[in-house]
């Protein structure tokens, strides 16, 4: 895939990479709930040596008191400092639990310490911080010993006291909820592009041309409720779906280089994917140009052409083929044009058998010089052979592709199938296509949305004309 092909998947997937992402914001946003704030204050102390009246001294007295400095920061954090501070403060807690919102640092080269303070208050963090800056003040001096020379004794001032701070640095609830949604959506984008690269199902034209150099014929889109199975006879331009089984019968009709009358076999590669339906349109398709068609139920396992054209199925292709009725008896008209069906009678217990006899051939022979084309409904190519018996003795085949069910391995064993039966594939039609993808040059009758869309500048027009 290109980079267009991915910005094409995403764009497709927006509404999904939408939801992951607002989703992910909220879980984000809700995991800080509950959460109390809590702020933190800062002071600031100095450590120097009283003594000092020559540069020496005072350079001397510097060095000592960086040497000493990592201990007055443990310091901070012990209960020698910290008792009183509860006490003073009147906490409720002990100095082993207070250490754990207390910490102190100092830079390196200086003789500086920054004690920070944590509580769910900013005045107490500013409180707790100061309390601690001068206790250990307090603590240097009780420690240090005291014959030392009180000019030579460490002195501790506080240089910058803290003060309440003005926000809560915890929790950070924007910072968590942006985060929340920035995961959410490369999480969304990572799983639709996996799903994408991962995903071996024939959809598009390109997924087809992955498995096969043999065309597509038809692209047809997804049935919804309202809509007949079956294509009208005579129709005007009808809907979108309409419109791809008519390309389908141009194209059809395109293969046909020689002439003369045409075989033309349906199948597919597993049940399911449309195969009938298609059979049964591109014969209506066919009829209504005004050639001469006969549609053949031969799908002697599972057939459903009668039941989808409304049809008597007591005696038909298998009838035929047994030998117990001659092909004019059994055929029925349908529709005002000339289109006669084959149903496929009972079920017989040797399909294969008939579908590969000479009766079989000698009645497509027939068929050949009484109908301009003969369409036959076939069965699945992965479950049995039936129809690579069929696309033997017709001059092609059509592969019925349901892009939610057909894997490029499926389509590809199908057509290996149909070439070890030397049969000709002369294309796939794409079932079930979702979108417009399906029909991209439909140019039907506009719809109520299309007329408004051309209404309104109209109407714009005319107030800006002040009528």
């Amino acid at each position: 895939m290109e980079l267009v092909d991915y910005l094409v998947l995403l764009r497709r997937r927006w509404l999904a990479l939408l939801l992951c992402a607002v989703l992910g914001g909220g879980l984000g946003a809700a995991s800080t709930l509950g959460q109390p704030d809590s702020y933190r204050a800062d002071a600031t102390v100095f450590l120097s040596l009283d003594r000092g009246s020559s540069v020496t001294e005072l350079a001397q007295g510097s060095t000592y008191t960086q040497g000493i400095i990592q201990s007055y920061v443990l310091l901070v954090t012990t209960p020698t400092v910290l008792q009183p501070v509860v006490t003073q403060l009147g906490l409720d807690t002990t100095p082993q639990r207070l250490a754990k919102s207390i910490s102190a640092s100092s830079p390196v080269d200086t003789v500086v310490i920054t004690i920070d303070a944590v509580s769910g208050t900013p005045q107490g963090a500013a409180s707790l911080a100061n309390a601690v800056a001068a206790q250990l003040s307090v603590a240097v001096g009780e420690l240090e010993p005291t014959s030392t020379n009180p000019s030579d004794r460490i002195k501790i001032t506080t240089i910058a006291p803290a003060t309440p701070p003005a926000y809560a640095f915890a929790p950070r609830r924007k910072l968590t909820a942006v985060a929340g949604l920035l995961l959410g959506l490369v999480i969304a984008v990572v799983v639709v592009v996996l799903r994408e690269l991962l995903d071996t199902k024939v959809r598009t034209e390109e997924d087809v041309a992955l498995v096969t150099e043999a065309p597509v014929l038809g692209a047809v889109r997804e049935r919804t409720a309202s809509e007949p199975e079956v294509v009208p006879f005579e129709g005007s331009a009808g809907s979108p779906r309409a419109e791809s089984y008519r390309r389908l019968r141009s194209n059809v009709q395109f293969m046909n280089l020689e002439g003369g009358s045409q075989v033309v076999v349906v199948t597919s590669s597993s049940a399911g994917e449309g195969k009938s339906t298609t059979a049964v349109n591109l014969a209506v398709t066919m009829a209504d140009a005004g050639a001469r068609v006969l549609l053949v139920d031969a799908d002697l396992r599972r057939p459903t052409v009668a039941r989808i054209l409304g049809l008597v199925d007591d005696a038909g292709l298998a009838t035929v083929l047994s030998g117990r009725a001659a092909l004019a008896d059994v055929l029925q008209p349908v529709g005002p044009q000339r289109l006669d069906v084959l149903t496929s009678g009972e079920v017989p217990p040797n399909p294969n058998e008939l579908l590969g006899s000479d009766h079989m051939g000698s009645l497509l022979e027939a068929a050949r010089l009484q109908y301009d084309v003969v369409v036959l409904d076939s069965p699945p190519l992965l479950p049995v052979s039936d129809a690579a018996v069929l696309a033997a003795r017709a001059d092609g085949a059509l592969l019925v592709v349901n892009g939610s069910m057909s894997t490029r391995k499926h389509v590809a064993t199908s057509i290996r199938s149909l070439l070890m039966a030397r049969a000709r594939l002369m294309g796939v039609v794409l079932n079930r296509v979702k979108g417009q993808s399906a029909s991209p040059y439909y140019y039907g009758p506009a719809t109520t949305q299309q007329r408004r869309r051309v209404r309104l500048p109209l109407l714009g027009q005319r107030r800006s004309a002040g009528v």
